[in-house]
């Protein structure tokens, strides 16, 4: 999981933190002592990269972006000594990264549940200052766009294109309200994300938390990009235009394939070829 992916899950944290907890009361695990000061500094960059789903440079820039954000707070002090920013950053994508309870992740970095709780909140608004502060996930500026547009056209020939929509799933746990809701057409748990990105295959729209089993189209129709392409705070530039696969509805903004009812002529045929090839 990428930083940017990983910005724009933790904006929709504090819906997604009430799938997870279906914990027993008074039930507790023993404590893992130095995980996070011991273990984890001797992981290699697979280790790393399978348990916290990022690589350690993209986590060393999360890290030097959240420390710059820490500086420019005014918190007032509780008289509580705040636990070390990378150990807290590190709690955060561990939760994020992996399917268990706050009582598995706080007894793994031997830190109470409140605590684990207090960490995946401030940590979550830290990281959402930081997207607004540095403009990680962001709508291209008609320059960026000109170039994104240009690299689409010089590829594949197909010309205005923005960027790439489509919507991806992301599993989780059976939640207590309304679980089936949950359950895709895959039969399994998960939430949606929708994402826009753009020729280097970075986002710069992202819109996340809607259950699973929501059609694509559906998800498009109540994201909040949907909202500010019809209301035009959104620009696209030069007739720009997004591109998506056949779930999605043929708009001015958005450029679909055509239906194969076996009726398509050759041309028709090509475009989807061209199209689908961009969509990969």
């Amino acid at each position: 999981m990428n930083n940017e992916v990983l910005l724009q899950i933790l904006y929709y944290a504090n819906e997604i933190f009430d799938f997870f907890e279906y914990e027993e009361e008074g039930a507790t695990l023993p404590k893992v002592i130095d995980f996070a000061e011991y273990t984890v500094p001797r992981f290699d960059t697979h280790q790393f990269r399978e348990h916290f789903r990022l690589l350690p440079d993209t986590f060393d820039i999360i890290l030097g972006y959240l420390h710059d954000i820490k500086n420019r707070e005014h918190r007032k002090p509780d008289g509580r000594q705040e636990i070390y920013l990378e150990k807290q950053l590190l709690i955060t994508i561990w939760y994020l990264a992996n399917l268990e309870s706050f009582r598995s992740v706080a007894s793994r970095f031997n830190v109470s549940k409140s605590t684990c709780w207090d960490i995946l909140q401030r940590t979550s608004k830290r990281l959402l200052n930081v997207n607004a502060l540095y403009g990680i996930i962001k709508w291209p500026t008609e320059e960026e766009a000109l170039l994104t547009m240009q690299s689409f056209e010089r590829r594949s020939h197909f010309p205005g294109i923005l960027g790439c929509i489509d919507g991806s799933h992301i599993k989780i746990l059976a939640p207590q309200h309304s679980p089936n809701s949950y359950v895709n057409r895959k039969h399994f748990h998960s939430i949606l994300v929708q994402g826009v990105c753009n020729h280097k295959r970075m986002f710069i729209d992202l819109y996340a938390g809607e259950p699973g089993s929501l059609h694509d189209s559906n998800l498009f129709s109540k994201s909040d990009l949907c909202e500010r392409i019809e209301n035009g705070t959104v620009q696209f530039y030069n007739n720009s235009h997004l591109v998506g696969d056949l779930a999605y509805k043929l708009s001015t903004s958005l450029i679909v394939g055509f239906k194969n009812l076996g009726n398509l002529t050759e041309m028709q045929i090509n475009f989807n070829k061209k199209l689908n090839a961009e969509l990969k």
